[in-house]
């Protein structure tokens, strides 16, 4: 379970019952199953270099202010 879907159940206090097994997704998207079981880690660098302020630094703050 990815930081995001614990972050979201959490929130939402429910238990996150959906999940694929590793093998059928490789079967399915071959490498692309990649982007789902290992994620992608990016940096806003160019944004952060130009001055851009985010308005939520933190998950669970932009999380809660959605409902």
């Amino acid at each position: 379970m990815s930081q995001l879907d614990r972050c979201i159940s959490n929130h939402l206090r429910r238990p996150n019952w959906f999940s694929i097994p590793e093998p059928l997704l490789k079967i399915a998207l071959g490498e692309m199953s990649l982007l789902i079981t290992e994620g992608q880690y990016v940096t806003p660098t160019v944004l952060l270099e130009n001055g851009y302020i985010f308005q939520y630094t933190d998950m669970k703050e932009a999380i809660r202010s959605l409902y």
